[in-house]
């Protein structure tokens, strides 16, 4: 069995709350972590940030290009670049609209592709997409275009896994409930009680519970489950 060590996960979104959790907590597992983000920097864990336009299929490839140049071995992605609006049905517009579908969606699109060229090379990798309980019921925070952009997310995993299956490639998703950090503290106390009265558990999600998912699906364990989503929302939506 291939360690840790000697396997590459690319973490987008690693400058955000979730990103650098999940950035920080695969390289304490012995990971070697790069992170992507709009702007390059380095996580509090110290795992390197490097500046990536994730929609762009040439920054894309040639940051992927870079790390086999460097002679790392791309074994996982986990695509968590998002942006969350929070515009409402009708004060939303089209570019607003348009710029989170081509973040979220095509974003994931986009360097799910481009990584696979690199994992197809090896016949083995796990891509792990952060889709949102929006995709299924519509936004709790996110706006309409939030919620639309994180379905197709749903659906990509599910193409993805019918394509890449044949290489040993497995993508899978994990769809969180609303999560207690800055989208949420941002909410009014009235806003934020009627959030927390919708879910069953009573409480938003940590997220170290949604590292932890993310971390299982990337393990060696988890390489006969495929074009799944995994639901961790404190069960306000049950299917």
């Amino acid at each position: 069995m291939v360690s840790n060590s000697e396997r590459t996960v690319v973490v987008t979104g690693a400058n955000g709350v979730l990103g650098r959790a999940l950035a920080g907590h695969l390289a304490a597992t012995g990971y070697e972590v790069v992170g992507l983000d709009r702007e390059a920097a380095a996580t509090p864990e110290g795992v390197g940030v490097e500046a990536c336009d994730i929609t762009s299929t040439r920054q894309v490839v040639a940051l992927l290009s870079d790390i086999a140049d460097r002679g790392l071995s791309l074994y996982g992605l986990v695509n968590c670049a998002a942006v969350i609006p929070t515009a409402g049905l009708w004060e939303m517009d089209q570019d607003e609209f348009l710029h989170t579908v081509h973040v979220n969606t095509w974003g994931t699109l986009n360097m799910s592709r481009e990584a696979a060229r690199l994992m197809k090379e090896s016949s083995e990798g796990r891509i792990v997409n952060i889709s949102s309980v929006a995709g299924y019921i519509g936004g709790l925070v996110g706006g309409p275009d939030y919620a639309v952009s994180k379905a197709g997310v749903i659906v990509l995993t599910k193409v993805l896994a019918k394509e890449l299956a044949p290489d040993n490639i497995t993508v899978n998703a994990v769809a969180p409930g609303a999560l207690a950090g800055p989208v949420t503290q941002n909410l009014t106390d009235e806003e934020r009680e009627q959030v927390v009265g919708s879910i069953p558990l009573g409480r938003f999600g940590d997220t170290r519970e949604i590292v932890a998912s993310v971390s299982n699906l990337l393990a060696d364990h988890s390489g006969y489950i495929t074009g799944s989503t995994l639901d961790v929302n404190g069960g306000v939506y049950l299917r």
